[in-house]
């Protein structure tokens, strides 16, 4: 799937029209569903890492044991729809929380580091968030881009999930801004910490408080706002 293309474009050059080209993200319809046709998400979103996607917004709404193998993907021109088999599905469950796990500032210097370089459509088109992934553990990470905020953070639940990271005991880096609705996508993946380049609003920060999830925001250049100390050891 391409994710940027060419297209024609005319700018203003000396008080005159000039016709040139210029690199653009792609924007694709995607739909998320159920075997009998009922629908989870119907959005747009940059056309890379539909598996993912999907696993990603069946772990948010409570489906964390569907498998990969269980999502067919069919593509047309316009649209990319996931079919998801109804029998790969389990009850909702709630996340297990790890408690108190130490996060270093090298950690999260390293981690918007690797953000920044893996952030390709970003530098070519001038627009996509960008998040990853990261384990407190190991080095292990999944990286994701897309135009729409939500969508590139069930992107990257949903990679590390394919990839066996433990979302609890991981941290996830982001470039957007920190609203109510980003905090609540990570605490129902389980995981414990959130940091971004951009900074929080208040219900985000009144959400990350009432769900216990480490929040930083302004978070790239080492001296972050600390908006909810959370369940993990900050040790700066």
């Amino acid at each position: 799937m391409k994710t940027t293309r060419v297209i024609e474009v005319d700018t203003i050059k000396e008080g005159r029209f000039v016709r040139g080209t210029e690199v653009v993200a792609v924007e694709k319809r995607v739909r998320v569903q159920w075997a009998d046709g009922c629908t989870i998400l119907e959005s747009t979103f940059t056309p890379s890492h539909a598996i993912e996607l999907a696993l990603g917004l069946l772990i948010v709404r409570g489906y964390p044991l569907v498998s990969p193998d269980a999502i067919s993907v069919r593509e047309t021109w316009n649209e990319v729809r996931l079919v998801v088999d109804d029998s790969s599905a389990t009850e909702p469950e709630e996340p297990s929380w790890l408690e108190s796990q130490p996060v270093t500032s090298r950690h999260i210097t390293e981690s918007f580091r690797m953000l920044r370089e893996r952030q390709v459509i970003l530098r070519t088109t001038g627009g996509a968030h960008g998040a990853l992934v990261r384990s407190l553990e190991s080095d292990r990470h999944f990286f994701a881009e897309d135009i729409r905020r939500a969508n590139v953070l069930l992107k990257v639940i949903g990679g590390a999930k394919r990839e066996h990271i433990g979302l609890t005991r991981s941290a996830l880096y982001f470039t957007g801004r920190l609203t109510s609705e980003v905090i609540d996508i990570c605490a129902r993946a389980g995981i414990p910490m959130v940091a971004s380049l951009a900074v929080a609003t208040d219900l985000g920060i009144s959400t990350a408080r009432d769900r216990e999830i480490t929040v930083l925001g302004s978070a790239g250049d080492g001296s972050p706002w600390v908006y909810n100390i959370g369940r993990v050891l900050l040790v700066m």
